[in-house]
């Protein structure tokens, strides 16, 4: 139940406005964007995803990527973890991003780290190599590794192997099993 005094949202502001963080928000987004050089505009064809969604993290990232792969949808995703500090790209998100993009021929653009814009488009899976490897190459939790991975393997039109590397005990990351 709320306290007195105010509402809770989803983000936790007791007692604000919410068209007054929304529009806060807007603004927010339109300078990292300034910033960035970047369009908040998808191009023909594409989805446009806010990351900033929810909890902010990269939760919303991991199950886009997988699920433009597996659905054949072109995606551009816009404020990538933007409620995290530092916010953008980590080096463990953009290794699950060229390893979904090797497993689908996609094309991937602006995949850096910090960046918060990315854009991709899947093709088919890649029936010819048998092999893929993903190494964090930091100490980047190999458990969201395999949150985006996995959906893919799991309906994949071929059997293939992969082998994926990165840290078993990270900060903020789920536990191994």
């Amino acid at each position: 139940m709320p306290k007195k005094g105010g509402k809770n949202n989803a983000k936790g502001n007791k007692g604000r406005n919410p068209r007054k963080l929304d529009a806060q928000h807007k603004r927010d987004v339109a300078a990292m964007q300034a910033e960035e050089g970047v369009s908040a505009a998808a191009s023909e064809g594409e989805i446009l995803i806010d990351g900033s969604f929810g909890e902010g993290g990269g939760q919303v990232l991991r199950n886009t990527f997988a699920l433009s792969a597996l659905l054949s949808k072109p995606i551009k995703i816009i404020n990538i973890r933007a409620n995290r500090n530092p916010g953008g790209l980590r080096m463990q998100h953009m290794t699950g991003l060229r390893y979904v993009k090797d497993l689908y021929n996609g094309v991937l653009t602006g995949e850096r780290v910090g960046a918060t814009t990315v854009s991709f488009r899947a093709w088919a899976f890649n029936t010819k190599k048998k092999s893929f490897t993903a190494e964090i190459g930091t100490a980047g939790s190999i458990c969201l590794l395999i949150q985006i991975c996995l959906p893919c393997l799991i309906f994949a039109p071929v059997s293939s192997f992969s082998v994926l590397k990165g840290g078993t005990n990270a900060l903020h990351a789920p536990p191994g099993m």
